[in-house]
């Protein structure tokens, strides 16, 4: 199982990221169709990858392994036009936010091989963290098989599918909301005098043990907070406060509606 072939539905952000890590562990299958609306999109991607094939959405559900890499408001029709092309034993991974494994049995007439997952950019170096949830029908066998296939990604951690939607407000979005910082930061550090090769390294191993500090020390809060005695952003932080509980607030609720 799953050292066949692969489909994916939808050749976007995280189908380049799937298919590139899946090259850099030896883990792509040899035979691998992608489908998209935008025949561009496939020609970038057949020009970036040669190992792929194009096809369509029917060509890509026929495979072993089915990821769905759609947003809600097209994919029930995609689902309705494949359901009768996906093999009985075959797996479909969904990567679509608010539609349920329930729904999705329902519009692939009680096909019940699904697990959704909720992936974030770090996984196209190995370091992603990837919430999954699986349908109750999947034994261990095949829920060990596709672990061992998302461990390529990073962590894929069982979760409550109620909290799906919660864990990409929080994670699958999560790099975003600090991403422009560390650029911002390294810019600034270069201006300073640090060198462009020193930087990286020099930021990236300050958020390392700020957060091992944060996560995983006996200290609270408050205490680590105070060991710095100068916080240059300290009269900005409620600012900042209002705009993660605006946004994050809107996009969780947008989520859950």
């Amino acid at each position: 199982m799953l050292n066949k072939s692969i489909g994916f539905i939808g050749g976007g952000r995280i189908t380049r990221i799937f298919i590139e890590r899946m090259i850099k562990t030896d883990k792509l299958p040899p035979k691998v169709i992608v489908s998209d609306t935008n025949d561009a999109v496939l020609s970038e991607l057949k020009q970036k990858f040669p190992v792929i094939e194009k096809g369509n959405n029917i060509d890509a559900a026929g495979q072993e392994l089915v990821i769905v890499s759609l947003h809600p408001p097209v994919f029930a029709d995609v689902m309705r036009e494949v359901k009768e092309f996906i093999k009985k034993d075959s797996l479909l991974l969904s990567l679509a936010p608010k539609i349920t494994i329930a729904k999705i049995s329902e519009m692939l007439n009680g096909f019940d091989r699904i697990i959704r997952m909720n992936p974030n950019s770090p996984s196209i170096i190995g370091e992603g963290f990837n919430p999954v949830v699986f349908a109750e029908g999947i034994s261990s066998k095949t829920k060990n098989e596709m672990k061992d296939l998302f461990a390529v990604f990073g962590n894929s951690p069982e979760v409550k599918e109620s909290l799906l939607e919660t864990y990409a407000v929080i994670t699958a979005m999560g790099p975003t909301y600090l991403q422009f910082q560390f650029e911002k930061i390294s810019e600034m550090a270069v201006s300073f005098g640090i060198s462009g090769e020193e930087v990286k390294n020099t930021i990236s191993k300050m958020v390392e043990g700020a957060v091992q500090l944060w996560a995983n020390s006996n200290y609270s809060f408050e205490e680590v907070y105070n060991m710095v005695p100068v916080k240059p952003m300290l009269q900005d932080e409620e600012t900042i406060k209002n705009i993660y509980n605006t946004r994050l607030n809107e996009i969780n609720n947008k989520l859950k509606s």
